[in-house]
């Protein structure tokens, strides 16, 4: 269909953005297919609030309407350079040996395919004990897809903040599709890429400040670590406990904290990690103090043996 417009995304382009993934006229242009399956800890996705000490699945989908130099999936982004596997419930059964609690779709933004929105519904099917499954947008996807994934049974999504160190496109749309993430989903994890530019240092505060019972994970670049740890370690000291620094080789800026008393509910340390919350029946409480803590999910895992690494099973 000439001259149709794909409203998957917020570029609305009509192809001419190379994105791999859809025909505007014709739809997905590689459906069920994926370049990697694998296994992780959840601390390494990483997620903090999200089963805590679990196992995520992470399936890998190429390509993407966002062409910036500092993307994480950039080199994913044309379909063309890499080689892709045809994905069926066959290759997802594999799970079930690993039996992790939440299963990430990754990639630039695969919330633009419409085949994946069949996923949840297969996945619960397959892997038995699945508690929650996420998917990665950096807010370029439409707000129809938002909302489609949530009716499709998305639990959350792991919000790349990249507008910390690029100069995105439609800046506005971004901030709208980070607002409608709250307002939609059960679950969400914020990654922020870190260059200790002001800039970066900006957004990093200012969202802590708009979201501050959300995870801020402030993900550093080489050789601004310190920096990184400073500026994490400020806003924690002024109650921003749900800011994390990702990695953090000294573990101080890790462990999840009560924010009404300060106590660890999660604690990380390179022997293991520890959930120390209590379950309860409407959300886990404080060892401490007792309160509530409704953005903790707990999940009991059932991970056989210790995961040291990311392990692909596809």
């Amino acid at each position: 269909m000439a001259g149709a417009v794909c409203m998957r995304c917020a570029m609305r382009c009509s192809g001419e953005s190379g994105c791999g993934v859809v025909d505007p006229g014709r739809g997905d242009l590689a459906p069920w297919r994926a370049l990697w399956l694998s296994v992780l800890r959840v601390e390494d996705v990483p997620l903090a609030h999200t089963c805590p000490s679990g196992a995520a699945a992470r399936l890998m989908l190429a390509g993407s309407p966002w062409r910036c130099r500092l993307c994480s999936w950039h080199d994913y982004t044309d379909p063309r350079a890499v080689e892709q596997r045809e994905l069926g419930p066959r290759e997802l059964r594999r799970l079930r040996i690993l039996g992790p609690s939440v299963f990430l779709l990754d990639g630039g933004e695969p919330l633009v395919a419409d085949w994946v929105m069949e996923l949840p519904g297969l996945l619960r099917r397959e892997v038995p004990g699945l508690r929650y499954v996420l998917a990665r947008t950096a807010g370029l996807v439409s707000l129809d897809r938002l909302r489609r994934a949530r009716s499709a049974g998305f639990d959350g999504v792991v919000f790349e903040y990249l507008q910390a160190v690029e100069a995105v496109p439609r800046l506005d749309h971004v901030a709208e599709a980070l607002r409608e993430t709250h307002r939609v989903f059960e679950v969400v994890e914020v990654h922020v890429p870190f260059d200790g530019s002001p800039r970066s240092m900006a957004a990093v505060s200012d969202l802590a400040e708009r979201y501050p019972d959300t995870p801020i994970h402030v993900l550093p670049a080489e050789g601004v670590e310190d920096r990184a740890y400073r500026l994490v370690e400020k806003l924690r000291d002024r109650g921003r406990v749900n800011v994390y620094l990702y990695p953090d080789d000294s573990y101080t800026l890790t462990d999840t904290l009560c924010s009404s008393c300060g106590a660890p509910l999660v604690s990380r340390k390179p022997w293991g990690v520890r959930v120390h919350a209590e379950e309860a029946k409407e959300a886990p409480r404080c060892p401490r103090c007792g309160a509530p803590q409704p953005r903790l999910r707990l999940c009991r895992s059932t991970v056989r043996g210790a995961l040291h690494r990311e392990l692909v099973i596809w």
